[in-house]
């Protein structure tokens, strides 16, 4: 642990927690009920198919995995994918699948623009760098702002659910996934747990810098264009987990692997030490950028099982 511990200083504008108020209140009017598609029979349930409105005209594509076994829990996990991986990708089936077998259902969504059945019609100057520069120089159009604000609608549109409405919410996801989860969790209520893995999201100054993972592109555009660096940093340190970690309520489970080239594990501590709540960090030595699941997940369970809210 002890080479986690020096802190990197992170930039935050003044007006971060202004932008963040007027961007959730944009997700709060947003409609809350959804466009059913399909209802799918399972061996443990069922499977609800649906749209909900997200911001910027967009219809964001959510499925429910809704478990009916004897064995099934009245949690909700809400499960966000990494970057590359959809709802119907083998690595995000097999993840739900590891929380069915344990009695929970589980809630997702395709994140805009990465190759899912959610639909944004909208235009993204600088598309020929990659999704971290989508509308890079416009905070308030820019990528992963709507994307955030997706996660957040997401757990808003459990509302119209009834299947699970009211149930506790426990937010995760490895990579970008783990990047929703911290988010969530610092600005939603509903978050009752969050259990990040490899959490992408943190330093992303230092990201862009060492051309780590997908922010190699953001090294490339200011590359190509080295005025725009003060914005692109500026930008980015909106949506950067170490400047919204601090307002993280609910306990928190953290992994990552030690030899992670991609989402530097030091890089996450730097929003980890941040978190004023009950919180657990596990690092898997000699493990690169994920690779640790079936490990992994029993201590997820011990985790519910100790932070749950009790009845």
């Amino acid at each position: 642990m002890d080479k986690y511990q020096k802190p990197i200083t992170i930039s935050r504008q003044s007006d971060f927690f202004e932008k963040w108020a007027v961007w959730k209140s944009e997700v709060k009017a947003l409609p809350k009920d959804i466009e059913s598609i399909s209802e799918t029979d399972t061996d443990y349930g069922y499977t609800k198919e649906f749209y909900f409105t997200g911001v910027a005209n967009t219809k964001v594509y959510g499925c429910l995995f809704l478990n009916k076994t004897k064995d099934a829990k009245k949690e909700l996990i809400v499960l966000y994918h990494g970057l590359g991986a959809v709802i119907a990708t083998e690595g995000y089936q097999q993840i739900a699948k590891y929380w069915l077998d344990e009695g929970y259902s589980v809630l997702g969504m395709d994140s805009r623009l990465q190759g899912g059945k959610t639909i944004d019609p909208n235009h993204y100057q600088y598309r020929e760098y990659g999704l971290t520069a989508f509308n890079i120089l416009d905070p308030d159009n820019y990528y992963s702002k709507r994307l955030f604000q997706d996660a957040l609608q997401l757990l808003e549109i459990t509302e119209s659910l009834p299947e699970i409405k009211s149930w506790p919410i426990y937010v995760t996801g490895g990579s970008k996934g783990g990047e929703l989860s911290l988010f969530s969790a610092s600005l939603s209520k509903k978050v009752s747990l969050c259990l990040c893995d490899i959490p992408s999201g943190c330093y992303l100054e230092g990201r862009i810098k060492g051309a780590h993972g997908s922010y190699r592109e953001l090294n490339k555009f200011i590359a190509d264009h080295p005025e725009r660096e003060e914005q692109v940093l500026k930008t980015v340190s909106y949506f950067d987990l170490a400047n919204f970690a601090s307002q993280i309520a609910c306990p928190v489970l953290a992994s990552v692997g030690s030899e992670d080239l991609i989402c530097p594990p030091d890089f996450f501590y730097q929003a980890y030490r941040q978190i004023p709540s009950p919180k657990v960090f596990i690092e898997y030595a000699g493990y690169g950028h994920g690779g640790y699941d079936s490990i992994h997940m029993a201590k997820k369970f011990v985790f519910i099982e100790i932070y749950r809210v009790k009845e």
